[in-house]
């Protein structure tokens, strides 16, 4: 299900927070965060598909944003360790 216009307003403010910049493509289909300039995460919110770091042998099926954050979260902040 595509998020509506206040859940990705939110989205977008969490994705700033954690560095990310969010862009929405394909009448909302299509999402991709990206962190300096690369693609770091797609997701695919009328599937449910999220791929991290284009592994696609390793997507995640993703009910709602609440679960892509959590989901992204240990790997946004796995890369921060890493710097």
């Amino acid at each position: 299900m595509i998020p509506d216009e206040e859940t990705t307003r939110k989205l977008k403010e969490w994705a700033e927070k954690h560095g990310l910049f969010l862009r929405i493509t394909n009448e909302q289909h299509h999402w991709s965060f990206y962190k300096e300039g690369k693609v770091f995460f797609e997701w695919w919110p009328s599937t449910g598909k999220m791929v991290a770091n284009k592994e696609w042998e390793k997507s995640k099926r993703i009910r709602d944003t609440a679960h892509l954050m959590a989901v992204m979260t240990p790997t946004i902040l796995e890369a921060a360790k890493k710097g």
